[in-house]
This record gives structure tokens, C-alpha cells and sequence, in this order.
């Protein structure tokens, strides 16, 4: 979480030489075994069982990406509030790869999830890199890191784009510009949305396209100035965003360095 230079304390430190195993008799029965708890999973989760999930895993199991992680019976919870809200999640999973090391097992997954809500059915697919431990004769799954993902798009044929154009074009409000300082091109249909506003959201489609955070730009410079909103929120990285609150509240700082 630092930004530039930093002092790191550390209270202890040890290392370990722990022989590993990619291959063999022992892998492949650990690599069979551990499949079929990834099965026993994706079935009870397929049919709505969540708390079946929880007897492969041990009680202090916990899931997320590197920089956030939360109780995979926290996850369980959320995956029935998603359920009780009528989403319909139905998954896959496969064992990619298996490596043992001291008692535990390194697996590589492959997963492929369908979460369907209002008839309409969205396709995921990702990858993550599970531990288990050998406890009692099972193998229990002890945390869960993921690596990758993505939403699968199914392709439009020409008549489905049309009609997506066509369902566009009735409700996009034209602009003649992204670029900030263009005030006064912002158009009434836009500018009565914005009126009876305590607050605005701004999503975005991509998080790297030019021309979004132009708009957010412009979006910002019109609610300060004409609206007098004094809050701005962002989902940004936290060090970069003291400094560049710092520079706002204090005037510190390079802002075309920031």
C-alpha cells in the first residue's frame, strides 16, 4: 500500500526447505480425490446446498482476490442472499494442475460459472490457485485465491445489434463533446436529471477509456460549479488518493506529476 518509499517492520522471519511433488502416484491420487470435492461443491452449490460447501472446507477458511479476503462462510452468505434475491448460480470446476508440499496441496483451478437473473443468463469463466490439507482421510479446502476472470460475451448477430443500436440511440442524450470546460453544451434532458440531485453516480464501461473519465471530468466540473457539490468518491488506490486529496485540500504537491 505505499506510495514511494516506505519502512517496513518485520517481527520474525524463518525459512523452511519443504520438498514439493508435481508428479507421481501420490499427486494423481491427491489430484482424483481433491477433483471430487470440487464436484461434491459445484453440485451442492448448483442445487442451492451452500452450507454443503462448507463441510469440505476447515471452519477458518477464507477466498478472495490477493489484497481481500473474507471468510469463505462469509462468501457462502452472500452467495444465498444472491440466491434469495433470484439470481440461479450453476458452475463447473476442474483441476488444472496439483503440487504437494509439506501435507498441503497447491491446486490450479479452471471454473466456469452461469449466474442467471430475469431469464438472462451471464457466463464466467476464471482461474484460481485453491491449498487444501489432508485432515482425517480428506482432503479440506483451505483457501481460495483468485487469479483471473472474466465475463464471456456471447456474440450478436446482426439483427440482435440492431436492435441493441436502435435501443440506444432512443435513450443516449447526444453531446457535442467530452471534453471539460464545455459547460454550456450540456443539454436540457441532461441538465433536468441532474436537477432535484443531492447525489450523483457515475459508472463507467471500461475502466480505461479516454473518453469515460473525459465525461467524468466534465460531469464534476458542472456539479461543482452550478450545483455547489462539495463530496467527491472514487474507487481508486488508496496512497494516490491521500496525495491527491492532500493537493486539493492543501495545495502540496505536483498535480501533473499526481
Amino acid at each position: 500500500m505505499a506510495h514511494g518509499k516506505a519502512r517496513i517492520w518485520i517481527d520474525d522471519a524463518s525459512l523452511e526447505f519443504v520438498a514439493r511433488k508435481d508428479d507421481g502416484p501420490e499427486v494423481t491420487a491427491a489430484r482424483e480425490a481433491i477433483q471430487k470435492q470440487y464436484d461434491r461443491m459445484d453440485e451442492a452449490g448448483n442445487a442451492g446446498r451452500w452450507d454443503e460447501i462448507l463441510a469440505v472446507a476447515l471452519p477458518d477458511a477464507r477466498s478472495g482476490s490477493a489484497v481481500m479476503r473474507i471468510p469463505i462462510a462469509q462468501q457462502i452468505e452472500q452467495m444465498k442472499k444472491m440466491a434469495a434475491s433470484g439470481a440461479r448460480l450453476t458452475g463447473k470446476t476442474e483441476v488444472v494442475a496439483v503440487t504437494l508440499a509439506g501435507g498441503e496441496a497447491t491446486v490450479r483451478i479452471r471454473g466456469v460459472t452461469t449466474m442467471t437473473k430475469g431469464g438472462i443468463p451471464r457466463r464466467y469463466e476464471g482461474t484460481n490457485r485453491d491449498v487444501w490439507v489432508l485432515r482425517d482421510g480428506a482432503w479440506r479446502l483451505k483457501d481460495s485465491t483468485i487469479v483471473s476472470g472474466r465475463e464471456v460475451i456471447a456474440e450478436l448477430d446482426e439483427a440482435a445489434a440492431k436492435r441493441v443500436a436502435a435501443a440506444i440511440a432512443a435513450k443516449a442524450v447526444p453531446l457535442r463533446t467530452a471534453e471539460a470546460g464545455g459547460l454550456a453544451t450540456i443539454s436540457r434532458r441532461l441538465e433536468r436529471r441532474w436537477a432535484a440531485r443531492d447525489w450523483w453516480r457515475s459508472a463507467r464501461p471500461r475502466t480505461a477509456t479516454r473518453e469515460i473519465f473525459q465525461m467524468k471530468h466534465r460531469m464534476l466540473e458542472h456539479l461543482v460549479k452550478e450545483k455547489g457539490f462539495t463530496v467527491f468518491a472514487i474507487e481508486a488506490n488508496w496512497p494516490e488518493s491521500q496525495t491527491a486529496d492532500r493537493y486539493i485540500k492543501t495545495g502540496e504537491g505536483d498535480p501533473r506529476q499526481l
